[in-house]
């Protein structure tokens, strides 16, 4: 459990539902855009969290900063292969769309992982691409990520919000766009999530005059709207 204090405290409480009651507790300085995706760290009582666009590895009554850069765009706890796999961010994500790392639980060590600056689909050459990337979300076998995007075309309308969706792969060879929603349809988000067989993303998304929830095919990119909903936006 995740509680904030006044202030820049924060505290990780572990609570023992059997015997209804807590058994450890860990303080750390949080900030106010937290992260309440709190992933537990595998065979042990640790977890992993963001906090402020940084991960913390809490574990033995202990937080620990994992980044210190502050631009983490999203990360994943592969339990197979003992390790913290994350995505930062670039200064320009035309010329560099992100890049990608992996912290070694067992080795205690982190190590930057082979990635494309341009990926086809994306920002394919200088000066082509989004302006800011919003969120990374990892697949559940951590083979593919969806990439939350402002593209260039809203930089004048000053609309930092997710607009486009894409899939890539995680060697970066392709990206394939899912959803774009243009700032005409005065949409304030996405949200999506991956289904456990990393084969299909479900989206929900608002525009003018209602609210879509879709699900699509990440190998070929067909789409089934399974709820629309007039009369509401995000």
């Amino acid at each position: 459990t995740l509680l904030s204090d006044e202030g820049n405290l924060g505290k990780l409480v572990w609570y023992d539902l059997e015997k209804k009651s807590a058994y450890q507790e860990v303080a750390f300085e949080a900030s106010r855009d937290v992260s309440m995706n709190i992933t537990p760290v595998p065979r042990t009582d640790g977890v992993v969290l963001m906090n402020s666009s940084n991960l913390v590895l809490a574990e033995f009554g202990e937080s620990k900063p994992l980044t210190t850069t502050g631009d983490v765009l999203g990360f994943a706890v592969d339990a197979n292969k003992d390790r913290v796999l994350f995505a930062r961010s670039t200064k320009n994500s035309q010329y560099i769309l992100l890049t990608l790392w992996e912290y070694d639980l067992r080795l205690r060590s982190v190590r930057k992982l082979p990635f494309p600056d341009h990926v086809p689909g994306i920002n394919p050459k200088p000066r082509t691409g989004p302006t800011e990337l919003r969120y990374v979300k990892f697949s559940h076998d951590f083979q593919n990520m969806l990439i939350f995007a402002v593209p260039e075309a809203l930089a004048q309308h000053r609309v930092l919000v997710f607009q486009d969706l894409y899939w890539i792969d995680i060697a970066g060879n392709q990206a394939k766009k899912l959803v774009s929603i243009h700032p005409s349809n005065e949409a304030t988000g996405l949200m999506a999530a991956i289904s456990p067989d990393s084969n299909s993303v479900a989206v929900l998304y608002g525009d003018k005059t209602s609210l879509t929830l879709s699900r699509f095919d990440v190998a070929t990119g067909a789409k089934r709207v399974l709820k629309r909903i007039h009369g509401t936006k995000m």
